[in-house]
C-alpha cells in the first residue's frame, strides 16, 4: 500500500516517505488504497481525504458511484468506525420511493458494505491485513477547507447558516451526553442547492462517545480544533462535555468570518500545535464593525470563551445565531424526472379525455 502523511500531505508510490525535516513523522504515515483496488465489491477510484481515524475514497459499485470510508491502522480507529456505522445505520431510512425527491440530510446515507449484507460495516482481509470499512451514497460538493481557500470570506449569513445547520445536527449527541470532538472544516462537504444556499454534509460522526469515556490522549484528536480544557487533559485535568463541540464550531465560524484559520498548523507536529493553541487561544478576535454592531461577534466570543462561560451545547449556539440571522431556509426539491414525465403525460391524457367528452356532449346537443 502507498502511505500518506497528514503532516506533509504527501503520498508515496513505493511505501516510503522522505523529508528534509529531521522531525517529520512521514514514515508513520497512514496506508492508503490506490486506483483499481477492491474492498469487497467496491472499486477504489480516487483518494479524497485522509483523516487521523480514516481515509475517504470515491469508489464504484457496478455502475453506481459511492463513497468508501476505511479505518486507519491507529488505536481506536476501527472501533470508532464500527460505532459510527451502527449509529448511522439506525438513522438511515430504509428504502426510498423513486417517485419522490430524495431529501438531503446533514449525515451521509449509509449503504450496505456489500450487496445483500445486513451489517452496517464491512470487514475484509486486504493484503494480509483486516480492513474495517463502510460505504456511503455518493454526494456532490467541495470540502469546506477547500471552499475557504477559494473564497476566504464567505458571505456572513451563509457562514452563520452553515454553523446553525451543523449545530442543530449534532445537538442530539449533546442530548445523550455524547461528544463529537472531531469537528474540522476538512470533514465537512458543502454543496450549493438550486437557490444558492450552502448545504453541509458531515462525513464523520466523530467520537460520538459519552463524555466520561473520552480520552484526551487519543491520537485521533485534532489539536488545532480542540477546546483548551481538552488539551489540559494531558496533565490529568480533562473536562469533556458538549461544550467541546461548541468551541470547535466557534473556531470554524472564526475561520469563515476572519478569512483564515485560527492557527497556522500546516507541517507542524501535534506538540507544536498544542503550544500554539495554548499561547493564542485567548487572543482570537475578528475585526468587522458591521458584525459587532449586529451582535454576531458577541456570539462568536461566547463560543470561544472559557468553558464555564461558553454556550453549553451546539444547539444553544445555533439558537443564538438564528436569533440574529433567522432560521435556515428549507430546501426546495424538484420532482424526479420520471415523476415529472408521468405527471405531464397524465395531465395531457386527462385533458384529451375531457376534450373528447365535451366534443361528444356538444355533438349530442347540436344533434338534438
Amino acid at each position: 500500500m502507498n502511505r500518506y502523511c497528514t503532516v506533509c500531505e504527501r503520498e508515496t508510490l513505493d511505501g516510503n516517505l522522505w523529508c528534509v525535516r529531521a522531525d517529520c513523522p512521514a514514515e508513520a504515515g497512514h496506508g492508503v488504497l490506490s486506483y483499481g483496488d477492491y474492498l469487497g465489491d467496491v472499486k477504489v477510484i480516487r483518494l479524497l481525504r485522509v483523516w487521523r481515524s480514516s481515509a475517504l475514497y470515491e469508489g464504484e459499485r457496478g455502475e453506481e458511484k459511492v463513497l468508501l470510508k476505511v479505518a486507519n491502522e491507529v488505536e481506536g480507529a476501527e472501533d470508532r468506525l464500527r460505532r459510527e456505522a451502527a449509529l448511522l445505520s439506525a438513522a438511515t431510512p430504509r428504502g426510498h420511493n423513486p417517485w419522490v425527491a430524495r431529501k438531503r440530510t446533514v449525515w451521509p446515507e449509509l449503504l450496505p458494505p456489500s450487496l445483500g449484507s445486513k451489517r452496517p460495516h464491512g470487514e475484509i482481509s486486504f493484503r494480509g491485513k483486516t480492513k474495517i470499512y463502510c460505504v456511503f451514497r455518493h454526494a456532490r460538493g467541495k470540502f469546506l477547507s477547500d471552499l475557504t481557500l477559494e473564497n476566504p470570506q464567505l458571505w456572513h449569513q451563509q457562514a452563520a447558516w452553515l454553523i446553525i445547520t451543523i449545530g442543530e445536527a449534532i445537538q442530539p449527541l449533546a442530548g445523550q451526553g455524547r461528544c463529537h470532538a472531531h469537528l474540522t472544516p476538512d470533514m465537512i462537504l458543502v454543496d450549493t442547492d438550486a437557490e444558492g444556499h450552502l448545504r453541509p454534509l458531515l462525513l464523520d460522526l466523530g467520537a460520538a462517545q459519552p463524555a466520561a469515556e473520552m480520552n484526551p490522549n487519543s491520537l485521533l484528536l485534532e489539536p488545532a480544533y480542540c477546546a483548551p480544557e481538552v488539551l489540559d487533559g494531558r496533565a490529568g485535568r480533562s473536562t469533556f462535555s458538549p461544550a467541546v463541540d461548541v468551541y470547535a464550531l466557534g473556531l470554524i465560524y472564526y475561520e469563515l468570518l476572519a478569512g483564515k484559520p485560527a492557527y497556522a498548523v500546516t507541517a507542524r507536529r501535534d506538540e507544536q500545535v498544542r503550544a500554539l493553541v495554548a499561547e493564542r487561544h485567548a487572543t482570537l478576535s475578528v475585526k468587522r464593525p458591521e458584525l459587532e454592531q449586529a451582535g454576531v461577534l458577541r456570539v462568536l466570543d461566547k463560543a470561544l470563551t472559557a468553558v464555564n462561560a461558553r454556550f453549553a451545547t451546539p444547539g444553544e449556539l445555533a439558537t443564538a445565531l438564528a436569533s440574529i440571522y433567522g432560521r435556515v431556509p428549507a430546501e426546495k426539491y424538484r420532482l424526479p424526472r420520471r415523476t415529472l414525465a408521468v405527471s405531464i403525460v397524465a395531465g395531457l391524457l386527462a385533458l384529451s379525455i375531457v376534450g373528447f367528452a365535451l366534443y361528444v356532449l356538444f355533438a349530442v346537443w347540436m344533434g338534438g
